[in-house]
Parts: C-alpha cells; structure tokens; sequence
C-alpha cells in the first residue's frame, strides 16, 4: 500500500519513519502496522483498512488529473 520510504500504519495513519512494529503480506500488498493493538485493530477488520487506503489513493488521483486538467 505504502512504499518504504514513505510508510504509515495503515490502522493509526502514523507516519513510521523506520519505526515499524510490524509488516505483513495481504492479497498481494505490503500492510504496515505500527503497535500490536493496532495489528489486532487490522487483523479484525482487514476489509474496512484496505477500503479507505484504496479510497484515499482514488482521491488522489482524481485531485493529481484535475490539477493537469487546470
């Protein structure tokens, strides 16, 4: 989901800045995650986490192809 140099826990949104608790392999996407509470928060509801990062980078893109656009 997030490349190294720029991962966040994709629980909290935390910036990790080296500081990863843990990664994991999930469908195909690197997760990481910053503390075991929110490992536990993720392991729980892995759908809803993977939804708003999709969600978020949707966003982006549209926001990145208006800005050409103007």
């Amino acid at each position: 989901m997030s490349d190294e140099g720029n991962a966040a826990c994709i629980v909290c949104e935390r910036p990790l800045a080296g500081a990863i608790f843990m990664r994991l392999q999930h469908e195909g996407e690197s997760v990481h995650l910053c503390c075991p509470l929110c490992a536990e928060k993720f392991d729980s509801r892995k759908k809803f986490y993977f939804a708003r990062v999709r969600a978020q980078q949707a966003f982006e893109q549209t926001k990145a192809k208006r800005k050409k656009q103007s």
